[in-house]
């Protein structure tokens, strides 16, 4: 769900430094927020942006992935708590993968890593972040190929019992670790030979500026932000 999308659309064209605080607006009520109207109005708010970034269905295939973990969080939580309980940690999950996936799926790895340099982090801390966020598409293409290839094999996951259901996904497990270590190998092998960090002063070819759109799209998001959570206190 975070793989980037190269279009052309109003979200691609904001400062991602702008991206991130409309995701900091919808995640920290998010979080806090536990009463279910408030998180389905904070959903309906994320749900017109995902659709103006044409990432629509991307989002709805995460959604597809996230359906077991679903009914794991509807049987636990009903169980052990309420429905109610379910039912909003659930919208939450909802609404911090559509609002991360308006970060990711709209911005492309180079102007995030600048952002976050134009944000005062180190540039080895962002690019940092920038990479674990990357591999994230990256292990769940690798997931998909390795489960094909095991099925093409005869293998089966679906197996009665908690424990035959754990060591059934143990073919899955270790060939996924074992790609990446070799993936993270072939990245430190590709940095060092491009000489990463022998150059302190770093130059870019595309310098982001935040325009007046930027700002009055921050003014709107942070005022909802502080608005839910004012009328949730």
């Amino acid at each position: 769900a975070f793989e980037f999308l190269n279009q052309d659309t109003f979200l691609h064209r904001l400062d991602p430094r702008t991206k991130i605080m409309i995701v900091l607006s919808f995640s920290i009520p998010a979080l806090i927020i536990n009463t279910p109207l408030l998180q389905i109005l904070l959903f309906l708010l994320v749900l017109p942006l995902i659709i103006v970034g044409k990432i629509f269905s991307k989002f709805k295939m995460g959604i597809d992935g996230l359906f077991p973990f679903i009914i794991l969080i509807i049987i636990l939580n009903t169980s052990l708590i309420n429905f109610n309980s379910a039912f909003v940690v659930i919208v939450r999950v909802l609404v911090l993968m559509g609002a991360f996936s308006i970060l990711m799926q709209t911005t492309s790895p180079e102007s995030f890593t600048q952002a976050f340099v134009k944000l005062g982090v180190r540039y080895e801390y962002a690019i940092t972040i920038t990479i674990a966020f990357r591999f994230i598409p990256t292990l769940a293409n690798d997931l998909e190929q390795i489960k094909d290839a095991q099925y093409s094999r005869g293998h089966s996951f679906t197996q009665k019992g908690i424990i035959s259901q754990i060591r059934a996904f143990i073919p899955l497990l270790i060939p996924l670790i074992i790609s990446s270590i070799r993936r993270a190998y072939a990245l430190a092998e590709a940095l060092e030979a491009r000489a990463f960090g022998s150059v302190k002063q770093r130059t870019e070819l595309n310098d982001l500026r935040m325009h007046g759109i930027d700002y009055i799209i921050i003014s709107i998001f942070l005022c909802i932000g502080f608005a839910f959570l004012y009328f949730y206190s």
